[in-house]
């Protein structure tokens, strides 16, 4: 049973799990992105296989290593499961009063403060359901952090038809986790604090201009070895 909160206490647990959620899809992202780009412009790709090999990996390697803390069981931890516990034990906190206190240096709060509520409870219970293990996506990420992430399954491992490196889970359900996870984050993050977090990050197009850099290098050098 988690025990009653302070509303900075709840604020500080916001601002730690928002960050292993947006950065999960920040990374996510940029791999995915990378991987188009790359299809795109073999010729860049050509020039440095490895490192964009190695790139990609660690972009994947940490979005779902963050997708694990997000989704994690310990009952000591911080995760979204026991956010929403948290949440379901301090709903005092999401009352207009507590809210308008919260926001008092805000211009706005006064306009924001009409459209203040409690979490509902049959929603919040559902969202609660769709992060213990018992989901089966959840069940998947859990396996797949206690197998390959967290630590080396030796059977997996001696299995012949299973590819080094592969995950437990296909693209698809890493990107439904993601989504999950952003849209039970910001539910209640605009209830508490009357803000949403963007799972975007300026600069996030710049590798282009190191594309754009590495292809006219090539073609100038082309060029020159041709006359």
């Amino acid at each position: 049973m988690s025990r009653p909160r302070s509303s900075a206490e709840l604020s500080r647990l916001l601002k730690a799990l928002s960050d292993d959620v947006v950065h999960a899809h920040i990374h996510w992202r940029m791999a995915s992105e990378l991987g188009r780009s790359l299809a795109e412009h073999p010729l860049v790709e050509a020039q440095s296989r490895t490192f964009w090999y190695l790139t990609r990996r660690a972009h994947v390697s940490t979005a779902l290593q963050l997708l694990c803390k997000a989704f994690d069981q310990e009952q000591s931890s911080l995760h979204l499961l026991s956010w929403l516990r948290t949440i379901e034990a301090n709903l005092p906190l999401f009352e207009v009063e507590a809210f308008r206190e919260r926001l008092a240096e805000n211009a706005y709060v006064e306009i924001l403060s009409e459209s203040a509520q409690r979490p509902d409870p049959l929603i919040l219970a559902t969202d609660i359901s769709l992060c213990v293990a018992t989901d089966p996506l959840v069940k998947k990420l859990v396996a797949y952090r206690g197998s390959q992430s967290a630590h080396r399954s030796t059977k997996l491992a001696l299995r012949e038809s299973v590819v080094a490196g592969q995950s437990l889970l296909t693209d698809m359900e890493v990107e439904a986790l993601l989504k999950r996870s952003t849209e039970i984050l910001n539910r209640y993050t605009y209830m508490f604090a009357a803000e949403t977090h963007s799972t975007s990050i300026l600069g996030k197009d710049d590798y282009k201009y190191i594309f754009k850099a590495v292809e006219a290098s090539v073609q100038k050098a082309r060029r020159r070895d041709v006359v």
